[in-house]
């Protein structure tokens, strides 16, 4: 009798998950390349970027930082021709150098870049009134 009822107690669970109401879950896809190795990144103009997109991800990625230390290098490669008209002066022994400097270009990793397409702004408001309640507290002490 006891397994009869242990069995008809599992058919009934069995039964209530089938009807259960399923639940959304959100996922986020895995990135299409995945190397823990890229620490060295470029990030390119992306066109048509008139709402600052490519400052906003140079920002956000300069924070990321693991063990308060930063997990990201960005290289910047938009004065790339000024860098190395820089670099031909001083070659040119027209200039003094002081010590010892690296020249050369960092290597990266990877480059990011994009092309803005549509451009949407979302904004909320909320309003709340709120009375101060400390001057009456004040008054009857």
């Amino acid at each position: 009798m006891v397994i009869i009822r242990f069995f008809l107690f599992m058919w009934l669970v069995v039964l209530l998950n089938g009807c259960a109401q399923k639940a959304n879950v959100k996922s986020l896809e895995p990135a299409i390349i995945s190397d823990p190795s890229i620490k060295e990144v470029s990030i390119a103009k992306f066109k048509n970027d008139s709402v600052n997109l490519r400052e906003s991800i140079v920002s956000q990625m300069d924070n990321i930082s693991f063990s308060n230390k930063k997990f990201f290098t960005i290289v910047n490669r938009e004065d790339v021709e000024q860098i190395l008209e820089e670099q031909k002066l001083q070659d040119s022994g027209l200039v003094k150098n002081r010590g010892d400097e690296e020249y050369g270009l960092r290597d990266i990793s990877s480059i990011i870049s994009g092309k803005i397409t549509t451009k949407t702004k979302k904004t909320s408001k909320y309003k709340e009134e709120r009375t101060n309640y400390d001057k009456c507290i004040k008054y009857s002490k």
